[in-house]
């Protein structure tokens, strides 16, 4: 028996399987550099890769799952038994973006509209968020904090240049202060 027939026989059983109701796992099947799954099929001198794998978007910088189906030239398999992905030339592509929430992906409008909701609440949670103090009280009171910390022994209130206060998403509030040369963080 040769290999080919083997390779018909293992395509046989899988199709009997997938006849029967069950999808191909690629939560089990992941490679390295961000490759979650492929198929590698061969029709006579046809050599076709079906690939699952992750990118990122460095636009959006959002993760994002990319489905290529495309060739491997002959030349590229003749050579050994390893076919690298590179080699590919890819036909089709199509691409889901993953938000924030786990497990959903969407398509590049959808993600795109998401993105730019995201940043203008984040945005709007940041400025909403920081609370600066009247540096006239203020500073007299952080002054002995800062002559404390290292490097600023001899610091002046003239030095003092901001302090205000941030919230977390959690809503723990930080008091921060800010300096010519450093910046610090009250507990």
């Amino acid at each position: 028996m040769k290999r080919t027939e083997i390779d018909a026989r293992f395509t046989q059983e899988v199709g009997k399987y997938i006849g029967m109701g069950y999808s191909i796992s690629t939560e089990t099947m992941r490679g390295s550099q961000g490759e979650i799954s492929k198929v590698d099929l061969v029709k006579g001198n046809d050599f076709i890769r079906i690939l699952l794998n992750t990118d990122i978007d460095h636009d959006m910088y959002m993760d994002k799952i990319v489905l290529s189906v495309g060739r491997i030239p002959k030349e590229k398999r003749e050579h050994g038994w390893t076919v690298w992905n590179k080699d590919m030339e890819v036909y089709f592509t199509e691409e889901w973006y993953k938000l924030d929430r786990n497990d959903y992906y969407t398509t590049r409008e959808k993600a795109e509209n998401a993105h730019t909701k995201q940043r203008a609440r984040w945005k709007a949670k940041r400025e909403d968020d920081t609370t600066d103090f009247d540096l006239s009280k203020a500073a007299a009171i952080v002054k002995p904090f800062v002559n404390r910390q290292k490097g600023c022994k001899s610091a002046k209130l003239a030095n003092i240049k901001r302090v205000y206060k941030t919230t977390d998403r959690k809503g723990k509030a930080t008091y921060r202060i800010e300096t010519r040369n450093h910046k610090f963080v009250l507990a």
